[in-house]
């Protein structure tokens, strides 16, 4: 596994964000999760995956919370998402190649 964190932001996804957890799995080393305030179970089902969640309130420019996850991440890498995308596995092979192998 590359030394790699995933930062999502998310606001009431627990309908996709199982989804976007799974297609990370197989090659990021950590993953936080900056949520908005969410009222259903995204947290719970990010805290089941194993990630980091930060609660965080805003209202106006979402850039504030991909900087706090930023600045939560661990790894060496860091790799910005919604909670709606997912990363295809053959999209995944060819990060963990990149990132082992940058020369």
């Amino acid at each position: 596994m590359v030394n790699l964190t995933a930062v999502i932001i998310a606001k009431n996804e627990e309908g996709r964000i199982a989804k976007c957890l799974d297609s990370l799995k197989s090659f990021a080393k950590s993953i936080v999760v900056i949520d908005n305030l969410s009222t259903d179970r995204t947290v719970e089902i990010c805290k089941s995956y194993g990630a980091e969640v930060v609660i965080h309130e805003e209202k106006e420019y979402f850039g504030n919370q991909r900087n706090i996850g930023i600045e939560h991440a661990s790894g060496e890498w860091i790799i910005q998402m919604d909670a709606d995308e997912i990363v295809p596995q053959e999209t995944a092979e060819k990060i963990i190649k990149t990132l082992e192998n940058p020369g």
